[in-house]
């Protein structure tokens, strides 16, 4: 950038010409000493690194998490007071350089600000947050876009590192993987680059996660060759064994006592997952964390604690969602069948599979199993989380019951799907029992669907015309499935077509319609077979 050259004031300038000001020599010697101070701190740097070396060849003293702090306490104590001023030039720079799309040196600032304000929860938030969401958009390719929102993940872990069991600093990591990865835009290409590097590899070496000039294009593994969560990601920390909760909630009292500060807490009985563990699964760790520490009397700086509380519940509805649409994908590639684009038509591409269909990828089948199986252990999980969040509070009951009606009427379904196809794989003797598991689940996934449409998606005077003995459809939950599929059937062929023909619910219906179809469908089917 070429500089402004200003010329001495002449005694000789003719009157009442404008004299250009001094050359902002003020600000300059403000940058010069901000410089000093940085080349401090980078010496002081130097020194704690080399007393942590001292520390360590000495087998005592502290530890990785507080010497990284020390950086922090080093650098503001160099700037004194005008550490202030740093900061908000820093961050007046960066947000120039975001909102110019200029990108050049951006993290080194972020990361100078993360040093000069270590203590605030909202910095790193508002930081997480910047780097996930409108950094990343302003990247050409998904490659990068995916190694930016890593980025995001590494800082965050490396606030955790230097303040472990933050509630903030958790639901943030939470949020990346549950949001950004998993249901962001590019979702499809971000949920299989996370099962992919969560996979099993041998590890290489890689520069130390506090290096600021170190860019990781993948995250780590976290399963062994089994697909089992490695165990350190499970171990309780040391310091948490016997630990007495003193700021203990009586609202969490069931989960008071039960953190451990495992990393991946909360995955211990969902394992294994020999085709890698989803975006969710990640998600479902920290926002598990989160809502444990509600308990020894944490408190989230901005969400409220019916908000904390509910992440783990809709994190394995959503996860159990991400396993279901995997199985259809599998079930379609692995018969030769092809999707239609939009997900809730998934249902009808292989409905009417025959019962003389004879697979011949072994291992296709046996991953198509595996998602159905994990489906209802998922679904049968997230049953669990919100039936506990209701009993503490019950306010959401209205908007959490349909999500119940729902998991119940997908896992009937994938039981149904898991008994049919194995019916086509396993030795003859044991397809007769089978095929009966199958029907019998269908029929619940029938019935369950028929009271879904009935209760939420069809008008209320066609429910009370098919159903007399009912007097809202609240009580819908109330009948049995022959009575919910044949007042669903009726209204679906005509009878009072009037009330419903072209209503508000026609598209939210269509989808619990076509779940319901495929459970028909495979009902005809096994009994054609008999």
């Amino acid at each position: 950038m070429t500089e402004t050259q200003h010329t001495p004031r002449d005694s000789a300038a003719p009157a009442g010409e404008r004299i250009a000001p001094p050359a902002r020599r003020g600000r300059g010697v403000i940058v010069a000493t901000m410089l000093v101070s940085l080349v401090g701190s980078g010496l002081a740097s130097h020194l704690a690194r080399e007393t942590k070396a001292k520390q360590t060849n000495g087998g005592g003293g502290q530890s990785g998490e507080s010497l990284n702090r020390l950086d922090s306490y080093a650098l503001a104590l160099l700037l004194g007071g005008l550490r202030g001023p740093l900061v908000m030039a820093l961050w007046t720079s960066s947000e120039a350089q975001k909102g110019d799309r200029q990108l050049k040196d951006f993290d080194t600032k972020v990361e100078l600000i993360r040093l000069l304000q270590p203590e605030f929860d909202s910095v790193h938030i508002y930081q997480i947050w910047n780097k996930a969401y409108n950094i990343s958009v302003q990247v050409a390719s998904l490659a990068n876009k995916y190694i930016t929102v890593i980025d995001a993940i590494r800082y965050a872990e490396q606030i955790d590192a230097e303040r472990p069991d933050n509630i903030n600093l958790l639901n943030e990591l939470g949020r990346i993987y549950f949001d950004k990865l998993g249901n962001s835009s590019e979702k499809d290409y971000y949920r299989k680059r996370v099962r992919e590097d969560s996979k099993f590899r041998n590890q290489t070496t890689q520069p130390s996660a506090q290096s600021i000039t170190y860019r990781a294009n993948r995250l780590d593994s976290v399963l062994d060759a089994d697909g089992n969560v490695l165990p350190e990601l499970l171990a309780e920390k040391a310091n948490r064994k016997g630990r007495i909760v003193p700021n203990a909630d009586s609202l969490f009292e069931k989960l008071a006592g039960q953190y451990s500060g495992a990393k991946l807490q909360g995955l211990e009985n969902l394992g294994p997952f020999p085709y890698g563990l989803s975006t969710f699964g990640y998600s479902l760790a920290y926002y598990k964390r989160a809502q444990l520490l509600l308990a020894e009397g944490q408190r989230h700086t901005q969400l409220s604690e019916l908000v904390i509380d509910s992440r783990p519940a809709l994190t394995l509805k959503n996860w159990a969602e991400e396993e279901f649409e995997r199985s259809r994908r599998i079930e379609a590639s692995l018969f030769g069948r092809t999707l239609p684009e939009e997900r809730i038509n998934f249902e009808g591409a292989s409905a009417d599979l025959p019962l003389t269909t004879v697979p011949n990828d072994a291992a296709k089948v046996e991953e198509l199993l595996f998602s159905l199986r994990q489906t209802w252990r998922l679904n049968d999980a997230a049953a669990v989380e919100y039936n506990e969040h209701l009993t503490r509070f019950p306010q959401n009951a209205n908007t959490f019951q349909q999500h119940l009606d729902g998991i119940r009427a997908i896992s009937y379904l994938v039981k149904g799907d898991e008994a049919y196809l194995s019916a086509l794989v396993r030795p003859a003797g044991e397809r007769a029992s089978l095929l009966a598991k199958a029907r019998e689940n269908y029929v619940l996934a029938a019935g369950e669907n028929a009271r879904i449409i009935l209760r939420y998606y069809v008008e209320e005077e066609a429910v009370r015309t098919q159903l007399p003995q009912i007097v809202s459809r609240a009580e819908v939950g109330k009948i049995s499935d022959e009575q919910a599929i044949g007042a669903y059937t009726r209204i679906a062929t005509g009878l009072n077509a009037s009330t419903i023909l072209e209503d508000q619910y026609a598209e939210e219906r269509a989808e619990y319609v076509n779940y319901f179809d495929r459970a028909a469908q495979r009902i005809a089917l096994i009994d054609a077979a008999k």
